[in-house]
């Protein structure tokens, strides 16, 4: 876990975790970052993500 700043109010404790890790667990709700060794995913709050068959991340706004 982390403290992230997605606007300038205040940080949101966000959970970080591995792609390997997001295989794993399946889908996510956001705040999350998503880490690899050559990048990054920032999932916001009120987002989702989730991993496909050939290991890309897909993000998706909440009740869309």
């Amino acid at each position: 876990w982390r403290d992230v700043w997605f606007g300038p109010d205040k940080a949101a404790r966000t959970r970080v975790l591995s792609r390997a890790d997001l295989a794993a667990v399946g889908p996510i709700a956001g705040p999350a970052l998503v880490e690899s060794d050559v990048d990054t995913v920032v999932v916001p709050p009120g987002w989702s993500a989730e991993l496909d068959e050939v290991g890309s991340v897909h993000l998706r706004r909440d009740g869309r």
